[in-house]
């Protein structure tokens, strides 16, 4: 095609305008959270110096945790893929802490700062499975577990090793009182038939050569392990109060009183035969000032389910946790300090009543702030799905069980119904009397209405349906949206529904957001990253965007009129469209691994999203055309390629980072189960390409399917998708 050369002109001016627009237009990071694992220890040395660590690094600070600086991890001395530490607490010996990793590499943190790894496997005499604990006794003796159920001992810090003892089933953990007397946990859970057996509790008095049957351990649950304090003291710690202690050395066993039966505790640390703490899931932590016989609860510094407490003396501690919490303590656990900006925890909806005032909720957090998103105040007792305001004092949340009002801007809450089934998924507010709310059953979905500013909420209808979104533009017409492709219409305010459309009957097919400016135009998007388009109320849908990238499922939907509107999923899309969705945008998308859950719009030139890791973006589009200083590009890590893909036998993968960084590149299949670890370790500027060869961690070949390249930096977290075809 020849054009004109004023034609031409024209389509040039057109391109530079438009290209202008786009860069006046832009998305900026405005909350990330500085860890992307659950932190499973702590330990400090003194009031300014500790470590942290996760399943397979460790970080240390040398300022009381203002500043955290990762370390090693125990593949930086060998060059076969390593699982990562055990779930063993770090040891202490004369000031110097020890880890042990799955494979058999001992990690030792001098008090200086410095590290050495030592990895002890390849010099026994025979080859083990799994390590599983250790402990030590005096700075030489340390004695080593395994899934096979064989104890070791050295008398050199791991330099040299002997056989002690082979049990016929796995052992959990260990601890030795002295160079004689110790006890160890041995197997439990799922036997043969799939029959709960117990945990056996054995005790030597020879340094582990032999062992006689100490105590049965009932199988209420198999996840224990023993933590010991002063001389002659020790705790087996379970789940549900289901809790030991012994004051002779493991001679007899007492069942510990004063626990809340609901209590699913993870770690108890002592420093005296008086004082002791512990803590577990939601956040609990408790206090005992006389050895154990009773405990209180004291503050709760979160709702994340909390791995390890730490304290130096009866006032210093610290308590990390999931979600990469980390605080401190130098009350005793009466106030805490946070030492991290922003946990982690998965944001599911944002929602904003102006520029600055805005709410966000999600797994085990409720957020509120006050400046466009810069800061936000936390709230640990609301836990959900959903937030919406009709003004800006008068909004409702959802937790999974309970739906809570508010009519002074969130400063106060008042519970104003529950549903026992804890599935309560989705809330619309169509103006400060009306609001609906709408639950999962196992196969259907229930709808509740309040016209009354959620004085009383009566049930509108069962439907036979499982929904995943409603909407609503008026007191009487909605849609749903959920599985199996459905869409659904209601004329009556939600007491009766018809069918409109159902599409794709597979997971892909499933709805995940749906959006109507008024009572004709509308859109919904579903898992499969498809848009649906209708112009007449739903009578007719039509698709618009077809997903050519298979690795992009759509979350969210939003117009701000018949024209413009966003949408935003998975691997960070984010959408644009100026059409009413009959084209879209993707340049907008960046972050690769920000899994966004939704993108809420204030007006045309100000928008949000929020997902995965407790991420918030914004975006701003200046009514004069100019941008703010702030939302100049930042320079990101960027996981450029995998290729080939579909892969047969072997693939390379590349990527860019703009400065010296902490890098991590892992192969999960589609389940999240962890197959092959690449890299990890500190890499220079530039590019780097790294090649597998479809093999798991053993060397075994994988199976065909879809897998995720995971690729973690410091700040980042990027995931990509790939086919494997044998």
């Amino acid at each position: 095609m020849i054009f004109s050369p004023i034609l031409r002109t024209s389509l040039i001016f057109i391109t530079f305008f438009c290209t202008f627009l786009h860069l006046q237009a832009q998305w900026r990071q405005l909350r990330r959270t500085e860890w992307y694992f659950p932190i499973q220890h702590v330990i400090f040395m003194n009031e300014n110096r500790g470590a942290l660590v996760d399943v397979s690094n460790v970080f240390q600070t040398w300022d009381n945790g203002q500043n955290w600086i990762p370390l090693f991890s125990p593949r930086d001395s060998i060059n076969q893929y390593q699982p990562g530490f055990t779930g063993e607490s770090p040891a202490l010996v004369t000031n110097n802490m020890w880890l042990l990793s799955l494979d058999g590499v001992f990690a030792c943190l001098a008090e200086d700062g410095t590290h050495k790894l030592i990895n002890f496997r390849d010099r026994l005499a025979n080859d083990y499975d799994d390590f599983t604990t250790f402990d030590f006794v005096g700075d030489s003796l340390v004695w080593v577990g395994t899934r096979s159920g064989m104890i070791l001992l050295s008398h050199d810090q791991a330099q040299t090793w002997n056989e002690m003892h082979q049990f016929d089933t796995r052992i959990n953990d260990i601890v030795f009182f002295n160079e004689n007397i110790g006890i160890a946990l041995l197997g439990g859970g799922l036997g043969p038939g799939n029959i709960l057996t117990p945990t056996k509790v054995q005790i030597t008095h020879d340094g582990g050569q032999t062992w006689q049957e100490n105590y049965n351990l009932q199988p209420i649950n198999f996840s224990y392990t023993i933590v010991s304090y002063a001389e002659n003291n020790a705790w087996i710690l379970g789940r549900y109060n289901d809790t030991w202690y012994t004051k002779n050395a493991g001679q007899t066993w007492q069942h510990a009183p004063g626990l809340p039966d609901s209590l699913q505790q993870r770690s108890i640390f002592f420093i005296d035969e008086s004082n002791g703490w512990l803590c577990g899931e939601n956040g609990a932590v408790m206090r005992s000032r006389d050895g154990g016989v009773s405990w209180q609860k004291i503050t709760r510094p979160t709702a994340n389910d909390l791995n390890e407490i730490y304290f130096i003396d009866e006032n210093r501690g610290w308590v990390v946790g999931n979600w990469g919490f980390v605080a401190e303590t130098k009350d005793g656990g009466d106030s805490w300090q946070w030492l991290m900006d922003a946990p982690g925890n998965i944001l599911s909806e944002i929602h904003f009543t102006d520029e600055n005032r805005g709410y966000a909720i999600g797994h085990k957090i409720f957020m509120q702030t006050k400046d466009g998103g810069l800061t936000w105040e936390y709230n640990f007792d609301f836990s959900g799905t959903d937030v919406e305001f009709a003004d800006k004092n008068n909004g409702w949340l959802i937790t999974y069980d309970e739906i809570w009002g508010t009519q002074d801007a969130g400063t106060n809450w008042q519970k104003q119904a529950d549903y026992p089934s804890k599935n309560i998924v989705d809330l619309k507010v169509l103006d400060k009397n009306t609001a609906w709310f709408m639950a999962h059953n196992e196969n259907s979905a229930t709808i509740f209405r309040t016209l009354n500013s959620g004085e009383s909420w009566i049930k509108m209808a069962d439907i036979p349906w499982n929904l995943n979104v409603i909407e609503f533009v008026s007191l009487n017409i909605g849609w749903g949206v959920g599985d199996k492709g459905i869409i659904i219409k209601t004329e009556d305010g939600g007491q009766s529904w018809t069918k409109q459309y159902q599409g794709r009957q597979d997971i892909f097919g499933a709805f995940t957001g749906v959006d109507f400016v008024d009572e004709s135009f509308g859109w919904a998007v579903n898992w499969g990253g498809e848009v649906f388009l209708t112009t007449d109320g739903g009578a007719v849908w039509r698709q618009t965007f077809p997903n050519n990238r298979f690795y992009t499922e759509l979350m969210s939907v939003q117009f701000l009129n018949r024209k413009e509107g966003w949408a935003a999923g998975t691997y960070g899309v984010i959408l644009h469209s100026t059409d009413g969705g009959e084209t879209w945008d993707d340049s907008y998308s960046q972050e690769q691994g920000f899994w966004w859950r939704d993108i809420f719009f204030l007006n045309e030139n100000i928008g949000w999203t929020c997902g995965l890791y407790g991420a918030i973006d914004k975006f701003e589009r200046n009514p004069n055309g100019v941008l703010e200083s702030s939302n100049k590009a930042v320079l990101q890590p960027v996981l450029h390629s995998v290729q080939p893909n579909p892969v047969t036998s072997q693939t390379r993968i590349t990527y860019n980072l703009p400065k010296e960084m902490m890098v991590e590149l892992t192969i999960f299949d589609i389940r999240g189960r962890r197959v092959q670890q690449l890299f990890i370790g500190r890499q220079g500027t530039g590019d780097h390409e790294l090649t597998w060869n479809c093999l798991d961690k053993k060397g075994n070949s994988i199976g065909s399917g879809v897998y995720l390249v995971h690729l973690v930096t410091e700040n980042n977290v990027f995931v990509q998708k790939m086919i494997v075809l044998h």
